[in-house]
């Protein structure tokens, strides 16, 4: 029957090594301590009878002799840990579930803006706006940049409302003789209003060699207390290819959004892109 059991020595107080022994029952005087063997005392066993678990089970590799619930017995470690191979255990890469981390409180995230290393922490929605300006040139590749300011704003400093949308574009589109195509932006909400859109239009030969057409136009409406709009002002922003025949840029409403549509009617396939941004002031 195999024994573990470790002495202490009664004297000093120190623990000596783990020990084990076959046979049907041991003898701590067997194992003197530092010294003297008088001094030495079992100080926990497992055997049959010893330590409540009963005989030492054989142990399968990466596994721990332990007690969770019941008898003891091997524990396996669970994702997050994992044995090095040098008798050593540690988090697993990847193992640490985010369930796991700290309770964090609503619109935070994790960072760090003290000086020098150390540990990450939550950061305020100010904190994380001094790391986003350190980036300087921020590229976005698809989606929607948005400023809001307060609606509530006083006189001197009106709530403001800025679109700059990477989305809201139809680039290097081909488009044949008669045909048509519309860039649809979503329209800016909320209280009162004066909602201003600019929209760009640049037409080219198929090779991209040559400008064929280009058009800009300022859109303007006002919007209600009561979120409906009034009638739509499209004036155009003086370029040299205003006047060009074969080429149309019509700008209407459509529900909640503001739809630019481009006909060709050049005679020959053109390329084209349309760009639009938004602004709204509260009044």
């Amino acid at each position: 029957m195999p024994w573990l059991m470790q002495a202490r020595d009664s004297s000093s107080g120190e623990l000596v090594t783990w020990l084990v022994e076959d046979g049907p029952d041991f003898d701590a005087s067997d194992y003197p301590g530092p010294g003297n063997a008088q001094h030495v005392a079992v100080s926990m066993v497992f055997g049959e009878g010893g330590g409540g678990g009963g005989a030492l089970p054989g142990l399968g590799t990466e596994t721990l002799l332990g007690r969770d619930q019941g008898d003891v017995g091997e524990i396996t470690l669970g994702d997050g840990l994992e044995f090095t191979g040098d008798n050593e255990i540690q988090v697993a890469d990847g193992g640490v579930a985010l369930t796991k981390l700290e309770n964090a409180e609503q619109y935070r995230v994790l960072g760090r803006v003290d000086s020098g290393a150390g540990s990450p922490t939550y950061l305020t929605p100010a904190q994380l706006g001094s790391v986003v300006a350190r980036a300087g040139n921020i590229s976005m590749a698809d989606g929607n940049i948005m400023v809001s300011g307060d609606w509530t704003g006083s006189m001197g400093s009106p709530g403001m409302s800025t679109s700059l949308s990477a989305q809201r574009r139809i680039r290097d589109t081909s488009v044949p003789d008669s045909e048509s195509v519309a860039l649809t932006c979503s329209m800016f909400s909320g209280g009162a209003g004066f909602e201003e859109y600019a929209v760009e239009l640049i037409v080219v030969n198929s090779a991209r060699t040559q400008l064929e057409y280009h058009k800009s136009v300022r859109c303007t409406l006002l919007r209600g207390a009561d979120g409906t709009r009034g009638s739509l002002v499209v004036k155009p922003i003086d370029d040299d290819y205003f006047d060009a025949s074969g080429h149309e840029l019509e700008i209407e409403l459509s529900d909640n959004n503001l739809v630019a549509t481009y006909t060709n009617s050049s005679g020959n396939t053109v390329r084209a892109t349309i760009y639009s941004h938004g602004t709204s002031l509260n009044v």
